[in-house]
């Protein structure tokens, strides 16, 4: 079983190069990120296979999962109402607010495979809602939700300290940005940015995703607190 599974991720990192060599069509690019991250996601599946830390999500998970898929919709109304026109520092504030709600979740539904049901279903929402499904940008929330959970992997941690809940929350917003200013920008939409610029928006919407983890811990130990105490 070891043997098949590592060969099929070596054929699909030898077709993601092939592709990203070719003629560098967009359709290349797509399908090889894809694969790329797929396969950063099939080795970091098994080995929490192996390690056995796979639990099944109840019915309660997915009914607080469903919740805050909706709320982590709901925070970016108001960016889509006019507010994203903030000048310099609209990354910074949009990237708060999210963060807090994304870090509460992340403590509330703390399986394996949990921030990825929240971080895709977030995706597929955004995208049914408001401006249409678009496979283009389905790596980005792959590559956030492999992102997230490996660090969960690897540490154990569901945002229950601090230091976690911070770099949790700067490594989702990290994958995010990159994603955007150095694929979904320029191939997908066809916008380039200059390079003070996309530094300048990754470290401003960084920032705000460690101010929004900080008070995303805080927040969480009531929230969860308030859920104990409810029965839920």
């Amino acid at each position: 079983m070891r043997q098949w599974l590592v060969l099929a991720l070596l054929v699909a990192v030898a077709i993601g190069l092939w592709l990203a060599w070719g003629d560098g069509t967009d359709a290349r690019l797509w399908v090889a990120l894809l694969l790329g991250v797929w396969t950063i996601g099939g080795v970091v599946a098994y080995v929490a296979f192996r390690r056995r830390l796979f639990g099944h999500l109840t019915t309660q998970d997915y009914i607080i999962a469903a919740m805050f898929i909706g709320l982590l919709y709901a925070v970016i109304l108001p960016w889509r109402l006019g507010l994203g026109r903030i000048p310099v520092i609209h990354a910074f504030v949009f990237a708060i607010p999210f963060t807090v709600v994304f870090i509460i979740a992340v403590r509330l539904v703390p399986k394996p495979g949990g921030a990825t049901l929240i971080l895709a279903g977030r995706g597929i929402l955004y995208q049914l809602l408001g401006t249409g499904l678009n496979p283009l940008w389905w790596p980005d929330f792959l590559l956030q939700s492999v992102a997230v959970e490996s660090y969960l992997l690897f540490t154990g941690d569901h945002a229950r300290t601090r230091r976690s809940a911070i770099v949790l929350g700067v490594l989702r917003g990290l994958m995010a940005h990159l994603y955007f200013y150095f694929v979904g920008a320029p191939f997908i939409w066809r916008t380039f940015y200059e390079g003070w610029f996309v530094l300048w928006q990754i470290f401003l919407g960084s920032a705000g995703c460690a101010v929004g983890g900080w008070l995303g811990h805080r927040l969480a130990n009531r929230v969860e607190t308030a859920f104990h105490y409810g029965g839920v």
